[in-house]
């Protein structure tokens, strides 16, 4: 409840004194964002999933410590929810779809203001935002959404944070991992395009598409960088309250993971 209702603060104005118990927008924040040409978002260029043997992980070490061993689990993740059917058909055809089954509604007797706010949803693309995060939040346990100063909703790569070792009003404080970034942002592959629209090999284009702390921090060479505790929201699967992460559901399935790997190979042979 903490996300959305922050969210919805960013858009909320004053209360009408004719309507107390309706809610008006702020309609210079959103024709200010109308005037804009192109909202930018940006990719990351590295790769969440083990590019080696899987025969080399140590799933009896990981499971003893989860925790620690939590990058491997979403690699691991990554991997199974393509490689195996049954899980890839779980988590992608049946809980993420599920979870968005129910249509939401607006409340309220101002039906101006509540167009306003569909045709925001609209323009920020809410439905594609919450497939990511529902997809993500049964994929990884663990969903890092940043809210953006236009009030656009954003998740940051979930193996390129960590979990400081506070919570600051109830969410985790998340740290992010500047240098991949960086990394992505000096290599380029292929041939480059005419960009006649968006430059997007511009640093200062890119950099928009990250929280400002982050685009300050790659500004300046810095390795990891603190997210905004007043915009970043943590989504996690049910876990004890002092436990840093959730832990990933492909947890579960490790040692069947493991014993379909060995007859696997053993066919192979």
């Amino acid at each position: 409840m903490g996300f959305w209702s922050n969210w919805f603060k960013r858009w909320q104005g004053a209360q009408s004194a004719a309507a107390p118990n309706t809610v008006s927008i702020d309609a210079e924040n959103i024709d200010a964002e109308k005037r804009n040409d192109f909202a930018v978002s940006a990719f990351t260029s590295k790769n969440i999933t083990f590019n080696g043997n899987l025969g080399s992980y140590n799933y009896d070490g990981i499971l003893r410590d989860k925790q620690k061993n939590i990058v491997q689990l979403y690699q691991l993740a990554d991997y199974f929810v393509d490689a195996d059917p049954i899980f890839r058909g779980i988590i992608k055809n049946v809980y993420t779809p599920f979870s968005l089954s129910g249509d939401y509604r607006l409340i309220g007797v101002n039906e101006r203001v509540k167009n306003k706010y569909l045709e925001h949803y609209a323009r920020i693309h809410l439905l594609d935002i919450m497939r990511s995060i529902f997809l993500q939040y049964y994929k990884y346990g663990n969903v890092y959404v940043y809210l953006m100063e236009d009030g656009s909703i954003i998740t940051m790569p979930v193996h390129l944070c960590r979990i400081a070792g506070i919570t600051a009003n109830g969410e985790p404080v998340v740290e992010f991992n500047c240098r991949s970034i960086s990394d992505d942002l000096s290599q380029i592959s292929g041939t480059p395009a005419l960009k006649d629209f968006v430059n997007d090999m511009d640093l200062k284009t890119r950099l928009t598409g990250y929280p400002p702390e982050v685009a300050d921090a790659i500004r300046k060479n810095a390795e990891w960088v603190q997210l905004n505790p007043e915009n970043t929201f943590v989504l996690q699967d049910l876990k004890e309250d002092w436990m840093r992460y959730a832990v990933p559901m492909v947890a579960t399935c490790l040692k069947s993971f493991a014993k379909k790997n060995l007859i696997e190979q053993y066919e192979g042979a």
